[in-house]
């Protein structure tokens, strides 16, 4: 029997990308973990919201709720969730349906064109292991939602 899937929850400090600025805007709004961000604009249109509040185009926010949503993984956590989302992966749900072997080739054609390193790339195994929680996550959300 798999293990419970333990959601992660980080400091805003700790994703990628985030300006002082914004960070400090953030607090304000006591919106300081990535389960914070998250569960402050859960829907598209209280994203566009915060993103005009904090005077930013729709996209740059789009971005960090997508590594927020992607960090929530123990294996994916805000190491990649940056780089998950270079790879195309925006969501929780779009990983757990990804090719394993698609996806790892994706990530080490990315290491080693963009970042020059190819012995600092995610084994087939790691991206194996996203999938897998991100299945199991997607999984237990889905339970979690009323039936209609």
């Amino acid at each position: 029997m798999p293990q419970p899937l333990t959601i992660q929850n980080f400091s805003l400090h700790e994703l990628p990308g985030i300006p002082a600025d914004i960070l400090t805007a953030l607090k304000a709004r006591q919106i300081e973990t990535t389960l914070g961000l998250l569960k402050a604009a859960p829907s598209l249109d209280q994203r566009r919201t915060l993103a005009r509040s904090l005077d930013l185009r729709d996209q740059v926010i789009g971005k960090w709720f997508a590594m927020a949503d992607l960090a929530r993984l123990p294996a994916v956590g805000t190491q990649y969730c940056g780089l998950l989302l270079h790879c195309g992966i925006h969501s929780v749900t779009q990983l757990a349906i990804a090719d394993a072997g698609r996806l790892h080739r994706h990530v080490l054609r990315f290491h080693v064109a963009l970042l020059r390193q190819k012995n600092r790339c995610p084994e087939l195994v790691d991206v194996m292991q996203w999938i897998q929680q991100a299945k199991l996550l997607s999984r237990a959300q889905s339970s979690k939602k009323p039936r209609q």
